[in-house]
């Protein structure tokens, strides 16, 4: 019943409209806001989350292992335990290098964990993702979060793959790691940002909001899991060994040394372009000629060499030590010859970016890197 009949059907006819416009805008922008959000979430769910709360989307092809996948135990045990563990308040950054099968491990370790785990990619236009998941997350947290807790007594987990890509958009990483140390500290979701980006990881984790970052690198295979893998893929033995030798554990290298030898190349040919490419990439950094950052690169590289064959890297003091100066730091760092391992609990360190750049330096640049 209308209790201002009278006063309604005086009102002049523009401000009965307007009136009426107001109240079907707000009933649209309503139905508006929840169509949203289950096209949000229904964008979103292309990996798994809780089954009673969001529909499983899971890609056929991760059904089951192909014929040379390899398992990584270590690695993945780390990543598992950090989905299921009921510890909660923090947060945290996966890393490894580019081409070291983290999105693999990552996607089957979420097949394994069934659900309680969200895995999204972040795409080319960090603005509209991070709006998207800006909302899905309210929804996740407010209503699927709490109860997934409340039913499995640990925290689902929402994984955000190639990073990154948010990181060119400053306001809508800064609003993700302000959402993601929330989310740590009501200990509802842990949020895991994965990146092979190394000046990206070391900016966000000098961030003060990341207070509250933890980190889990997934490394190269180990010698015995690479020859494992080629293996697998029928190459020979003696030539396995060989192509090991100068590719190391990255799969990518090693993927691109398979497709050479079944293409009829020998090992010999692997090498040859592994080094080829090991030197353009020292070539693009500046180590080759007489730039700025020459001397300061190669007093580095000298460094690195000493610590073989333990691979462990320097550690950041030695580094700023070696290269003083920001611009070469930035300079060398942008390159694919150093890189920044973060390893949990040991601290950041650098490294030679892939296998076929140490042997490249080590048997090309040692005698120069000596005595600069």
């Amino acid at each position: 019943m209308n209790p201002f009949p009278g006063w309604w059907t005086r009102q002049p006819e523009l401000v009965q409209n307007a009136a009426s416009a107001t109240v079907a805008l707000v009933a649209v922008s309503s139905v508006h806001a929840q169509i949203r959000h289950r096209l949000v979430l229904r964008r979103l769910h292309t990996g798994w989350c809780p089954a009673h709360c969001f529909t499983t989307a899971m890609q056929d092809s991760l059904r089951k292992k192909p014929k040379a996948y390899i398992d990584r135990p270590e690695e993945a045990g780390k990543l598992r335990a950090l989905l299921t563990s009921p510890a909660i308040g923090f947060f945290y950054f996966c890393t490894g290098p580019p081409g070291g099968g983290k999105t693999t491990l990552i996607q089957r370790v979420c097949n394994e964990v069934g659900e309680g785990v969200v895995y999204v990619a972040a795409g080319s236009n960090p603005a509209n993702f991070g709006i998207q998941l800006a909302n899905a997350l309210q929804v996740i947290e407010q209503a699927a979060a709490r109860e997934y807790k409340r039913r499995r007594r640990r925290p689902a987990a929402l994984i955000i793959d190639n990073a990154e890509q948010l990181g060119q958009a400053q306001n809508v990483m800064r609003d993700l790691l302000f959402t993601a140390q929330q989310c740590a500290d009501r200990g509802l979701l842990k949020v895991i940002f994965v990146s092979s980006d190394d000046a990206f990881i070391s900016h966000m984790l000098g961030q003060s909001r990341c207070s509250k970052a933890g980190s889990l690198e997934v490394r190269d295979l180990s010698e015995a899991e690479a020859l494992e893998f080629l293996r697998l893929r029928d190459i020979p033995g003696k030539a396995a060994a060989q192509v090991v030798d100068v590719a190391g554990g990255r799969l990518l290298e090693l993927l691109a040394a398979t497709e050479v030898l079944q293409q009829g190349g020998t090992a010999q040919d692997v090498r040859r372009t592994a080094l080829s490419g090991a030197q353009a990439e020292c070539q693009k950094t500046g180590l080759l000629d007489e730039t700025p950052q020459r001397r300061a690169g190669l007093r580095a590289v000298h460094a690195l060499l000493q610590r073989l064959p333990c691979r462990d890297g320097i550690d950041m003091d030695t580094w700023n030590s070696l290269v003083p100066r920001p611009q070469d730091k930035q300079v060398l760092l942008m390159g694919n010859v150093f890189a920044v391992s973060h390893k949990a609990g040991g601290g950041a360190r650098i490294v030679f970016e892939n296998r076929p750049v140490e042997v490249y330096a080590a048997e090309r640049l040692s005698e120069i890197a000596s005595v600069v």
